[in-house]
Order: C-alpha cells, then sequence, then structure tokens
C-alpha cells in the first residue's frame, strides 16, 4: 500500500484501526539493500538472517518456489544513487539469454523496454514467505524459466533452503517449461509429475499448477469442446462427449421444472411464495431448500 499510495498509507496509520511502521522506517527496510534485477548475495543473506532470527526450523527451510509474470507499464527511469545514474526499464534477465538474443539477431546486440516482470517467491512449509529473485522480461519463455528456476533452486540449496515443489499458473511458457524437465514429455503423469531435483539427486521435485488455473482450464475445455469424434476441441471422459451444453440444460431442466431464479429459494419473484419465503427464518429457509432439493434428487 505503501508503494501505491504513500497519503493513504499515511492516512490509515493516523486513523489508529492498525498500528503501522512509520514511512520512514518503511524507507529503511527498502532501501537496506540494493534492489536490482536477477539473484543478489545480498538478498540471500538477508532471507537466511531472517530465518535465523525468527528461528525457523528445518521443515521451515523445505518449501516451494512459486514464479508469475505480471505485466508492467513500459518506460526508461533515471535513479541517482549516491554519484551514480542509474537507468532502468529494459530487459534484464541473465547472460545466457543476452547471449541467446545476439544470436537470434545476427550477431547484433538488441535491448528491448521490458514490458514484464518475472518474479520468484519462496514459500516455506510453515508460513515462512521470501522473494528470492526478479527480473525484467518481454513475455520470458520456457527456456529462460528453466535456466532461471534451476539457478534459484541450487541458490536457495547453497544458503540452506531446499525447494521440494514448483508452483505456477497454466500459462503456456509454463507449460513448456514442465515438459522441458521430463525424460518422457508426452506422459508426465507417468512420473506422477515429479522430477529430478538437480540441487539434490536424493530428492525429487514436484511440478504443479495453480489449483484455480487448472479449474479454468477446465472449463475453457468444455466451453470448447466439440461434439464429434476426431476433433481436437473434444473433451472425453470414459468414452463420453463432456459438454457445456449438458450443464446449460440441466440448470435449464432445474429452472422450468421448479421455476428457479438467482437468488430466491425455488419461488418465482414476485409471487406469494417468495414473499412468505423471505420472511421466513434463516434455518426454515435452509430447511425447505433442502427439502426441495432432496425431492428433486429422489425423482
Amino acid at each position: 500500500m505503501w508503494n501505491s499510495s504513500p497519503k493513504a498509507y499515511e492516512h490509515l496509520k493516523r486513523s489508529n484501526f492498525l498500528l503501522l511502521p512509520s514511512q520512514s522506517l518503511l524507507k529503511k527496510y527498502k532501501n537496506c539493500i540494493h534492489q536490482r534485477c536477477g539473484f543478489n548475495t545480498e538478498m540471500f543473506r538477508w532471507m537466511n538472517f531472517e530465518c535465523d532470527d525468527k528461528n525457523i526450523s528445518e521443515n521451515g527451510r523445505h518449501g516451494g518456489l512459486s514464479f508469475d509474470e505480471v505485466a508492467i507499464q513500459e518506460d526508461l527511469v533515471y535513479t541517482r544513487r549516491k554519484d551514480e545514474l542509474i537507468l532502468t526499464g529494459m530487459v534484464d534477465i541473465n547472460e545466457e539469454s543476452k547471449q541467446g538474443s545476439i544470436i537470434k539477431n545476427g550477431g547484433t546486440p538488441k535491448t528491448d523496454l521490458a514490458s514484464h516482470v518475472f518474479q520468484m517467491f519462496f514459500l516455506g512449509n510453515t508460513g515462512f514467505r521470501w522473494p528470492v529473485a526478479y527480473f525484467a522480461t518481454r513475455e520470458v519463455t520456457a527456456p529462460e524459466i528453466y535456466n532461471l528456476f534451476w539457478e534459484a533452486v541450487i541458490t536457495l540449496k547453497e544458503w540452506g533452503f531446499s525447494v521440494d515443489y514448483a508452483i505456477m499458473d497454466g500459462a503456456s511458457s509454463n507449460r513448456s517449461f514442465i515438459k522441458l524437465n521430463y525424460t518422457d514429455p508426452s506422459n508426465p503423469r507417468k512420473g506422477r509429475f515429479m522430477v529430478s531435483n538437480r540441487a539434490d539427486l536424493s530428492r525429487k521435485l514436484a511440478m504443479i499448477m495453480d489449483f484455480s488455473h487448472c479449474v479454468k482450464k477446465v472449463r475453457n475445455g468444455m466451453l470448447k469442446s466439440a461434439e464429434y469424434e476426431g476433433s481436437k476441441k473434444s473433451l472425453i471422459i470414459d468414452g463420453k462427449f463432456v459438454l457445456w451444453k449438458y450443464f446449460h440444460e440441466a440448470y435449464q431442466h432445474m429452472g422450468h421444472q421448479h421455476k428457479t431464479y438467482p437468488g430466491t429459494f425455488f419461488t418465482r419473484p414476485g409471487t406469494e411464495d417468495e414473499k412468505s419465503s423471505s420472511r421466513r427464518s434463516p434455518g426454515c429457509r435452509d430447511a425447505a431448500y433442502h427439502e426441495e432439493i432432496s425431492g428433486f434428487i429422489e425423482r
């Protein structure tokens, strides 16, 4: 909040609704180390110090690595640090990415304005959270994620943190990144979505997709599913098509048979039934609701 709107933060602090630190203290925390793209030794040292200071257990030093890419406004910003003038806003990932860009452009160095920020976050098993690193990108690719992820896992291991899983959304680059880690990319379920941990060969590392994105992808799959064999958009379970229209028709059937309307208890709006239903106690309304549902299931 302080970064987004210092005035709003100060207003909330003066309201005494929450006990908040002063803005000067926040500035000291923010500027205690020089923030820059990439893996910074100062950040890992601070992370390790905070763990020791909070007496984080060995189990708390185990966890997952979450990463995501968010869009930002393309712009160049000049900042001054002592006698140094720093230009920020350009793509800044790692040396391998720079060399790859040179090869891609026929040996000519090319620098683009960053349109996204790719951030990595450590999630401890006991609740400890820490931002590991961030990178200025222009829509990060799967090979770039692969290099950054394993460098982060190995570096965290050197500082006493173990990564047991990776969690991400369903972006195409993330799906391609997952496939890069399997010896048989066509069948990741064969290995239970577990891959070899390059930081510790005695342990496995799980690749996990964010649950909300998985639900969204299932929904989108049903919306695009076609009712004929051979279609690339067909969603089939046990030899039967799964189509969104089935859910829609079931809803229409229940609405027609029982006069269901959103926000009501199986009554038509404006009728005496609705008025009498609204006057009932919550317990009575719930009982009537479950009674009608049970009757419909039995039929």
